[in-house]
């Protein structure tokens, strides 16, 4: 299952706030542990996001594409 960009890049941030929500509106403790678990759930999933996405563009480097000249291309063709 896949989601458009912009909810995907939200989603921790709407963890986080449904937890906040949740720990401010409901007075119970079955609440206040359901508003721990989303808080960080969000908190996770940002920290895993940005550490992925800081070693992808500090350790790996993108491939250039190299144009291929036809005048240097070596073909061998074999004969059977």
């Amino acid at each position: 299952m896949s989601f458009p960009k912009p909810i995907y890049e939200a989603l921790p941030f709407l963890y986080f706030v449904v937890g906040i929500y949740t720990f401010v509106k409901f007075d119970s403790s079955v609440a206040h542990i359901s508003a721990a678990l989303f808080c960080t759930a969000g908190v996770v999933v940002y920290w895993w996001r940005r550490s992925e996405r800081s070693y992808t563009t500090h350790y790996i480097r993108p491939q250039r594409k190299r144009s291929v000249s036809r005048k240097h291309s070596t073909t061998v063709h074999r004969s059977r």
